[in-house]
C-alpha cells in the first residue's frame, strides 16, 4: 500500500504542485479582498464623519477633571446646536 501511494504521489507531483499553487493564490486573493473591504468601510466612515461631523466624547481618569457643575452652564449656553448630552459616572467600587 505504501509503494502504491508513493508511486501515485511521484507520478502526480506536477499536478499536485499546480493544485497547491492555485489554492494558495485563491486564498491569498480572498484575504486581500477581505482586507481591502475592511479598509474601504473604514475610509467611508471617516469621510462620513468628516462631512457630517462626529459625536464628541470627553473622558478622563481623574474624577475631578470633568466636573458636571462646571460643564452644565457651558452646555446650556449652546443648546441651540446641541441635541442632547449626558454624563457617565465612574464606577463606585474602585
Amino acid at each position: 500500500m505504501q509503494t502504491l501511494l508513493r508511486n501515485n504521489l511521484k507520478s502526480h507531483m506536477t499536478r499536485n504542485r499546480m493544485t497547491s499553487t492555485i489554492i494558495s493564490m485563491a486564498l491569498g486573493f480572498i484575504i486581500f479582498m477581505m482586507v481591502s473591504f475592511r479598509l474601504q468601510i473604514q475610509n467611508n466612515n471617516n469621510i462620513r464623519n468628516f462631512k457630517r461631523g462626529t459625536t464628541p466624547a470627553l473622558s478622563t481618569t481623574s474624577p475631578s477633571a470633568l466636573n458636571p457643575q462646571h460643564l452644565e452652564p457651558i452646555l446650556a449656553r449652546h443648546m441651540d446646536i446641541i441635541e442632547t448630552f449626558s454624563f457617565v459616572t465612574f464606577d463606585m467600587v474602585r
